[in-house]
């Protein structure tokens, strides 16, 4: 699943696929390269207040580096991000709301983040499997969705609320 692009792992991640480490120079966890998007991927382990603290600047920094680093090259394809933790804090799901709907020039523009919780990362992944697989073309479908949701609704809860319920059917979001 997601196999069609080029992904680059910056993370050190242990035998399972743990993350031992964050990645090296500030840059996102992964980096994924697909015909018409480029994905920021931020994993976790932090959990509380010390969620938001450790990850509410990190994260649109990321994605802003991957924007830039595409419009530097003339490249224009679309950036999102997701960020998957084992438990969100409500502080870092509104500051992903917050700066997804504000034009930020430091960011290259409104940041893309869609907040995951690891159960829901999974099952989105079982979803696909089940499927018989994905390519990046229906991923993003679903980035594009929940990128929407964020202009249609009136706070952080209903947007992430909307997010999560979203999970059993995403793979339905016709492309």
């Amino acid at each position: 699943m997601l196999d069609d692009g080029e992904i680059i792992c910056n993370a050190k991640l242990d035998r399972e696929g743990k993350p031992l480490s964050t990645a090296p120079g500030g840059g996102a966890d992964s980096i994924c390269y697909y015909d018409g998007f480029a994905l920021a991927v931020e994993v976790t382990l932090t959990r509380g207040e010390r969620q938001f603290e450790a990850e509410h600047e990190s994260v649109p920094r990321h994605v802003g580096k991957l924007v830039k680093s595409l419009r530097d090259k003339n490249d224009n394809r679309r950036v999102y991000g997701i960020f998957i933790a084992s438990g969100l804090n409500p502080s870092t799901i509104a500051n992903f709301y917050t700066i997804r709907r504000t034009n930020i020039s430091h960011y290259g523009g409104k940041a893309k983040i869609v907040p995951l919780e690891l159960n829901d990362f999974k099952k989105m992944l079982e979803v696909a499997k089940n499927a018989g697989g994905i390519k990046s073309q229906q991923f993003e479908k679903f980035l594009q969705w929940a990128d929407m949701q964020a202009d249609q609704v009136t706070d952080e809860k209903e947007w992430y609320n909307i997010l999560q319920r979203k999970i059993p059917t995403w793979i339905d979001i016709p492309t």
